[in-house]
């Protein structure tokens, strides 16, 4: 059925198909690490995301230079695709509030 194998994207994350697993394997579109590497980042804060991946320096990057897309980019990478536009908004809206 896979014999060639495809990958159909779906936002950041790519579904790889090939011949050796005809369940598919998950890969992230970036880095390309099984998303069983990834950390559980369930029952952390947005903070302790950000450090566990290595993202905070990313983030307030974005954030001092309003860059809405990008922050949205970076809060995607830490699972939090239904609140990263709310996240970003909040903290583009009052920055002081959040330390920025």
């Amino acid at each position: 059925m896979f014999a060639k194998g495809y990958t159909v994207r779906i936002g950041v994350i790519s579904v790889c198909f090939r011949p050796c697993s005809p369940l598919g394997s998950l890969r992230t579109a970036a880095g390309g690490k099984s998303v069983k590497d990834k950390p559980d980042y369930s029952g952390m804060t947005v903070n302790e995301r950000l450090y566990e991946a290595g993202l905070l320096d990313a983030w307030d990057e974005a954030v001092r230079g309003g860059n809405r897309s990008r922050m949205i980019e970076v809060l995607l990478e830490v699972d939090l695709a239904h609140d990263a536009e709310p996240i970003s908004d909040a903290v583009l809206a009052n920055p002081k509030f959040y330390g920025f």
